[in-house]
Order: structure tokens, then C-alpha cells, then sequence
């Protein structure tokens, strides 16, 4: 048997191919319609299993141009169709001379029986396709608007659905910022980066106040004065990222890492002595200085 198959979907082709010469049939392929009945016209074909959507000349009308030629009319024709499903679309399909309807994915059994069902009979649909040409058009085009209309739906009911996942996730990059952003803050607390830097603050205030009060007073060059007031501008940033990197311990300096992973140790009241002792020192050099005068 020589089966002509009529597919715009290569993969669909080599599947359908594959599954009817396992049968022991031979087959011939075609694109579209249009290339459907070119084949038909360049040899003989026994049945032509043929898929509904397709560019360029679809199944539905292939089967009503079939049916329309006198030398071909009475070639048994299967609708094979994953998209065309309802009961209208087969009805259609039946009111345009197919022979059969199958709905994919079928098997090679179910392929081969449709096969052998069309082929065995006497008289075929194409006798009984009484439709004029304007309700055959009517027709068509009721089924073409009805699966376009269909398929508007499906395009809108996911570009819902993406619209829902993208403020989703928008929702999410937000929060997700928010967090980092919150985490980062609570680190930089857990570190003691706002301690020392308060504590830096007092402290170089104290260095500037000694070096532009005191140290003209013992005769000290101003350049002095000035790298002073400089080195504790430059040391301001160079503290915060050590406040960062280790961990005040009773043993010293400690990376972070390393302090972490041991017990608690509270820093409380040792930067509220260090804060408040510099603080005291620098307020009574302030005053010492001004009433020295």
C-alpha cells in the first residue's frame, strides 16, 4: 500500500514515517496540500493520512479539492489532527469527504486498522458529499474563526499568567533586595562597624584637637599640625574595613570567621569605656587649652 502523509511539521512526518514502515507500507510525503496533490498527480496512492493545520493549503481544504477531482475523488482520506479535536471539527472533516478521523497521537495499530478500514470499502465518502461550494466555504470559515478565537483565548489566558509571574517576581526582587540590603545593615551591626566608627570619630576628634591646640603651643611646625589632621581623615576608612574583617577578643584581634566560631564575648562596655574616655579627654583638653590662654 502506498500511504501519501501530509504533515507541515517535519518532525511529525518522520514520526509518522517511521511508525507505518515498521508496518510494511510505503510512504510518500508531502508539506502542505498543495504539495499533496502534486504527489498524487506524479503516482499512484492508495490513502492519505493528512493533519489539518497547515501552512499554505490546509487539510480541510486538500479534502475538498480532492473530492472535487474526478480522478481522485474516490482516494480513501484519514483526518490525523492534535489541534482540530471538538465535535465540530470532526463533523467538518466528515461533511468534506474524509473518510475517517483520528485524533493524534495514535497508535500503529490504531493507524494501520483506519488504514485497512478505509481502504476495504466498496464506496467511499466521497459519494456522500453533497455540500455546496458556499456552505462548504461558510463552513470552513466558521471552524477557522472558531479555532482562531480559541487560540486568541489560550494568548491571553498566558499573557495573564505571565503578567502574574512577572509581578511575582518583581514582588520577589524587591523583597530579596530589601532582605540584603536589611542583612547587611544587621552585619555591620553584629561586627561593631558603627561602634568603631563612633568610636574613631571621638577619638580622631581628640587627635585633631591636640594637634591644633597643643602642638602650637610646644612650638611645633605646622606641617605637623596638618599631618595630623590628615592621617586621621585616611585612617577613618582604613578602621571601618578592619572593624569588618576581625573581632576584638580577650585575645587580641580576631578574624571574624575565627571569633565566630567561638563562645560569645560581649564588647558592650568595653567601647563604652573607650568612647567615654576619649570623650572626657578630648572636652578637658578643649577647656585646659582655652582657659591656658
Amino acid at each position: 500500500m502506498n500511504v501519501l502523509i501530509l504533515d507541515d511539521i517535519a518532525t511529525s512526518r518522520k514520526l509518522l514515517r517511521a511508525q507505518l514502515e515498521r508496518e510494511g507500507l510505503a510512504v510518500v510525503e508531502a508539506a502542505d496540500g498543495v504539495e499533496g496533490l502534486a504527489k498524487l498527480k506524479a503516482g499512484k496512492i492508495d490513502a492519505a493520512i493528512s493533519d489539518v493545520l497547515m501552512r499554505g493549503m490546509d487539510g480541510y481544504r486538500f479534502c475538498h479539492e480532492v473530492r472535487q477531482n474526478e480522478e481522485f475523488r474516490n482516494l480513501p482520506i484519514i483526518m490525523y489532527t492534535a489541534t482540530y479535536t471538538s465535535r465540530n471539527d470532526e463533523k467538518l472533516c466528515r461533511d468534506l469527504g474524509a473518510d475517517k478521523y483520528l485524533r493524534k497521537p495514535a497508535s500503529s495499530k490504531q493507524l494501520l486498522d483506519a488504514l485497512h478500514e478505509v481502504t476495504a470499502k466498496k464506496q467511499h465518502t466521497a459519494s456522500k458529499v453533497q455540500l455546496a461550494e458556499t456552505d462548504v466555504l461558510k463552513e470552513y470559515s466558521e471552524r477557522l474563526a472558531a479555532k482562531l478565537e480559541e487560540k486568541n483565548n489560550q494568548l491571553a489566558e498566558r499573557n495573564e499568567t505571565l503578567a502574574k509571574l512577572n509581578t511575582r517576581f518583581g514582588v520577589w526582587e524587591n523583597n530579596k533586595a530589601a532582605s540584603a540590603g536589611s542583612n547587611f545593615f544587621a552585619e555591620l551591626k553584629r561586627r561593631n562597624v558603627y561602634k568603631v566608627a563612633i568610636a574613631y570619630a571621638v577619638v580622631g576628634w581628640l587627635v585633631v584637637q591636640v594637634a591644633t591646640q597643643v602642638f602650637p603651643f610646644f612650638e611645633i611646625p605646622n606641617w605637623a599640625v596638618r599631618l595630623a589632621v590628615l592621617a586621621t581623615i585616611i585612617g577613618f576608612p582604613i578602621a571601618l574595613v578592619i572593624a569588618w574583617a576581625f573581632e576584638l577578643t580577650p585575645e587580641g584581634l580576631t578574624r571574624t570567621a575565627e571569633a565566630d566560631a567561638r563562645p560569645a564575648f560581649s564588647h558592650k562596655q568595653t567601647w563604652l569605656y573607650v568612647v567615654l574616655v576619649a570623650a572626657a579627654i578630648s572636652v578637658g583638653l578643649f577647656f585646659l587649652v582655652r582657659f591656658a590662654r
